[in-house]
């Protein structure tokens, strides 16, 4: 890895965890920064491989109808309640 003050900026940028200002300013920095460009380039296809690192884990198979039990127990309080879910606009 580099020196360069902007190099913890390298990974973000890789992983696109920069914000749209930071991405564009850190996009400019490349341009005149070899040592970034080379340490993105050495992260870059690593961060192409992560997501086959790790595990795909499912959910248990009773997770979907324990939360419809909670959301309907809940609707049905607010319908005693006599309260009204109104979305904010």
């Amino acid at each position: 890895m580099s020196t360069c003050p902007r190099r913890d900026d390298v990974g973000p940028w890789v992983l696109r965890a920069l914000g749209e200002d930071e991405a564009a300013a850190f996009e400019r920095h490349l341009e005149s920064c070899e040592p970034c460009r080379h340490d993105v380039a050495e992260l870059d296809g690593v961060a192409g491989v992560l997501p086959m690192a790790a595990p795909q884990l499912l959910p248990p198979p009773e997770l979907k109808s324990r939360i419809m039990r909670v959301v309907e127990a809940e609707a049905e309080l607010l319908r005693l309640s006599g309260l009204q879910f109104c979305p904010a606009a």
